[in-house]
């Protein structure tokens, strides 16, 4: 079955050749979703902010935390994550 024309459009948008903020933090957080140009742009900021790969772990440590509360004392069990 062929992709639909959204799926192709989708794919013809990714940039590689710019970096982007979502891949950015993907490499501090030491993922595999991101390219050079993200991983220099990465290191660029980290130049400037040494501790920044340490506040995206805090950051997603928290998002842990805050979901597990969520779910064992308010039974909360669908989170929708805006953003990218």
């Amino acid at each position: 079955m062929p992709e639909s024309p959204a799926v192709n459009d989708a794919r013809g948008r990714i940039r590689t050749d710019q970096p982007h903020t979502a891949r950015i933090w993907n490499y501090w957080l030491g993922g595999k979703d991101n390219y050079p140009v993200d991983q220099q742009a990465g290191d660029r900021i980290r130049q400037l902010h040494p501790g920044i790969g340490d506040y995206a772990l805090a950051d997603r440590r928290f998002l842990g935390r805050a979901v597990r509360r969520l779910v064992g004392e308010y039974g909360i069990r669908q989170f929708l994550d805006i953003g990218t």
